[in-house]
């Protein structure tokens, strides 16, 4: 139970450095157009999955309740 809440604390964290990369791509001047793009892609790949660990640890928490 204390892995699956921690995932939680982790996709907090990913939440977190996602808006950081975010807000660092658009501010800075020299990445523009395809490189943009690219890394725009990767930042949202990696946010869907740290929000399906996060499902998945919320699963695993739910049955572990159920099953106490």
């Amino acid at each position: 139970m204390k892995k699956a809440s921690a995932v939680g604390h982790v996709e907090d964290g990913g939440d977190e450095v996602y808006e950081n990369a975010l807000r660092a791509l658009f501010r800075e001047d020299e990445t523009r157009g395809k490189e943009s793009l690219a890394w725009l892609r990767l930042f949202d790949r990696m946010e869907h999955c740290l929000d399906a660990c996060d499902h998945v640890a919320g699963v695993v928490r739910n049955v572990v309740l159920k099953s106490s």
